[in-house]
C-alpha cells in the first residue's frame, strides 16, 4: 500500500466525521440511497490512489448480493469513480454464498488486482481467503459489513448503525405516540404489542440495531407499555437469515402468541433498511 493510499484512507475513514449518516425525519427514519451512493463514491475516490500508473490497474467490489438494490447502485457508482480516474473495476455478487464469495476472492487475487472493497457474506467465514491478501500485501476494505478473525483488512468503512437503530426505535415510539416530537414521553399508556424483525445473524450490523432497539424499548417493555406478545425477544430468536425478506415474512406470519392474539401495532424491522 502506497503512503499516498495509507494517509488518504486514514482521512476518508475518521470514525468522527461525516460518515454517520442517520437522521429523523417527520418521526421516520431516513438514510438516502443518495448518501450511500456518494460514501460508495468516497471509497472509490480513495482507491483510485492505488498507483500512479499510466495504464489501468484493477480493483475487485465483491457485494454480497443482487437481491438488494443497494449494493448494485453503490458498486456502479464505485465504479464511475475509478473509471473516471483510469481505473478499472471487476463487481461480483455473492448470491449470499460463502463459498461463492471465497471463490471470488481467490480468483481477484490470483489475477493481481491491486485492491479488494468487500461487503461479506459472514464475516466471520473469510480469514483463510483473505491470508493471501496479505501476503501479497493487497490492500482490503471492509464495507459496511465489519470482517473479523484476519488481519488482512486494511480498513472497515461503515455507518453508525447502533445509532441507525436507536433513531429507528424512537420513530416507532413517536409514530405510536409515547413520545413527542421532542421525544418527550407522553401520557399514553398502551399496552403496545410489537414484534422485532432482526437481521442476518452473520452480519455485526444486526446484532449493533437490535442492541440499541432494545436499550431505547427497555423502560418501556419494564412498565408494560410495550410488549411482544411472540415472546420472541432475543437476539437469536428474531434474527433473518441473509436479510432474506420472504423469511421474515413467514416468520411473522407462523409465529404463535401464549397469551393473546398476534396482532401488533408495529414492527421493528431492519430487514432492507440498513443491508
Amino acid at each position: 500500500m502506497t503512503t499516498k493510499l495509507k494517509e488518504e484512507l486514514t482521512m476518508t475513514m475518521k470514525p468522527k466525521d461525516e460518515l454517520t449518516m442517520t437522521m429523523k425525519l417527520k418521526g421516520q427514519l431516513a438514510m438516502t440511497m443518495k448518501r450511500r451512493i456518494l460514501f460508495a463514491a468516497a471509497i472509490a475516490g480513495t482507491l483510485a490512489s492505488i498507483s500512479n500508473a499510466a495504464i489501468a490497474e484493477t480493483v475487485g467490489i465483491l457485494m454480497p448480493t443482487r437481491d438488494n438494490e443497494r449494493w448494485i447502485r453503490e458498486s456502479d457508482r464505485m465504479t464511475e469513480v475509478l473509471k473516471a480516474k483510469g481505473y478499472d473495476s471487476v463487481v461480483q455478487f455473492a448470491n449470499n454464498d460463502v463459498p461463492t464469495q471465497v471463490n471470488q476472492i481467490e480468483n481477484l487475487l490470483a489475477k493481481g488486482v491491486k485492491a479488494l472493497v468487500i461487503s461479506s457474506v459472514d464475516g466471520a467465514a473469510l480469514t483463510t481467503a483473505l491470508e493471501e491478501a496479505r501476503k501479497q500485501k493487497t490492500p482490503v476494505i471492509a464495507y459496511t459489513r465489519l470482517i473479523s478473525g484476519t488481519d488482512a483488512v486494511s480498513y472497515y468503512a461503515t455507518f453508525d448503525y447502533y445509532k441507525y437503530g436507536q433513531v429507528s426505535a424512537e420513530a416507532i415510539l413517536e409514530g405510536l405516540g409515547l413520545v413527542d416530537a421532542n421525544g418527550k414521553r407522553t401520557d399514553k399508556k398502551g399496552p403496545f404489542n410489537i414484534e422485532y424483525v432482526g437481521g442476518s445473524a452473520t452480519d455485526n450490523v444486526a446484532r449493533w440495531m437490535y442492541d440499541a432497539a432494545n436499550a431505547t424499548f427497555a423502560p418501556y417493555f419494564k412498565s408494560g407499555v410495550l410488549t411482544i406478545a411472540s415472546r420472541q425477544t432475543s437476539f437469536e430468536q428474531t434474527v433473518t437469515p441473509n436479510w432474506d425478506g420472504g423469511k421474515a415474512q413467514t416468520r411473522m406470519e407462523n409465529r404463535r402468541c401464549p397469551d393473546r392474539s398476534c396482532r401488533f401495532e408495529s414492527v421493528v424491522m431492519n430487514i432492507m433498511l440498513p443491508s
